[in-house]
């Protein structure tokens, strides 16, 4: 949740309200964006 807020400006209450597809979706595509930070040895 915190990497949400800090880096992609998601507050908690808009991430809660959302659909659970909606979460799924949204915490494949934060998986993936940091997987692909950590490959290139950027630090998030």
């Amino acid at each position: 949740m915190y990497l949400l807020f800090r880096d992609k400006n998601i507050l908690p209450g808009s991430y809660y309200n959302l659909p659970e597809g909606d979460k799924v979706v949204i915490r494949a595509f934060m998986e993936k964006y940091y997987e692909e930070l950590s490959k290139h040895g950027e630090r998030y």
